[in-house]
């Protein structure tokens, strides 16, 4: 009476799920989509996903409706997919997300979107703070109490319980702290050029590193990020020490995990917004690159 399909389209993986309803011949279809990759302390990579239900028939579509979840996707040691688990659902909007490095907890913030920070547990519980802000980007402190995050290119720190808000830069994009006492940005210089900070969390010693984009942690004194012609590169916070990591990694993002041994991203994807889609991987050797979704 029907048939069960797998085929890969544009950034997702679609299922495709055929079958006779009535005399109609109405085909039921099903999408997965992946947006925002980013990784758990235990290896897992995190991200947004939305499944999407339509069907078709002699009269034309008809929506069946989406459902969106923070998801977890299992890889083994050659960057395959092994399993694949719906945390819980969330609200609609192509969300971001940071997992905390010392439990089970997930800051979740929507780029573009004055839905300030979710906080959520594993299960799905949560709290909010910073209500009605843009929040462009966030990370953790190494203890877990505070976040730093970026809105209206400016740089905050803040409780996790929302209080003590205290802005520390400005002209701030993307953030990475997570571990380490400095916290680290990439701002833009003269309204036009990328280029790395590190600062202290109390505003104090913010000095300019490289030229660059999307800085992640090792540890206190030294980043990855990504540089010119489609190259992840390693440096020092002082400046020195630059090093080629890959020049074949040409993502829009670049995500470090907690072991310092691999790198997620995804694609700009753009039309009625803008938002990051779809899964790709490399070890941080360089090795290994592939795509997950």
């Amino acid at each position: 009476r029907g048939k069960l399909s797998l085929i890969a389209l544009g950034f997702g993986i679609v299922l495709l799920t055929t079958g006779m309803s009535g005399g109609c011949g109405e085909q039921t279809f099903e999408s997965f989509s992946y947006y925002y990759p980013n990784w758990m302390p235990n290896g897992r990579v995190i991200c947004f996903k939305t499944e999407s239900r339509w069907s078709e028939a002699i009269w034309g579509r008809r929506e069946l409706g989406d459902t969106n979840y923070i998801t977890a996707i299992t890889i083994n040691d050659s960057n395959e997919v092994v399993a694949e688990e719906n945390l819980f659902e969330t609200n609609k909007g192509y969300a971001e997300m940071v997992c905390s490095p010392t439990g089970e907890m997930i800051v979740v913030y929507t780029p573009g979107y004055s839905n300030g920070i979710w906080i959520y547990d594993y299960k799905g519980n949560k709290s909010e703070i910073l209500n009605g802000v843009s929040v462009d980007s966030a990370d953790w402190s190494p203890d877990g109490s505070k976040i730093a995050y970026s809105a209206d290119r400016k740089l905050y720190v803040v409780n996790v319980d929302g209080t003590n808000n205290i802005q520390i830069a400005t002209s701030a994009e993307v953030v990475a702290w997570r571990v380490g006492e400095k916290i680290v940005y990439e701002g833009i210089v003269d309204g036009l050029y990328f280029y790395l900070f590190s600062i202290n969390q109390d505003g104090s010693n913010n000095n300019q590193i490289i030229s660059g984009t999307d800085p992640q942690k090792i540890d206190n004194n030294k980043i990855v990020y990504s540089g010119t012609a489609n190259m992840v590169k390693l440096i020092y916070l002082t400046g020195t020490g630059e090093a080629t990591i890959s020049d074949t990694f040409s993502k829009s993002t670049l995500k470090l995990s907690f072991d310092n041994t691999k790198i997620v991203g995804g694609d700009l994807i753009t039309g009625g917004g803008s938002w990051i889609g779809g899964i790709w991987i490399i070890n941080i050797d360089g090795t290994g690159e592939k795509r997950l979704r």
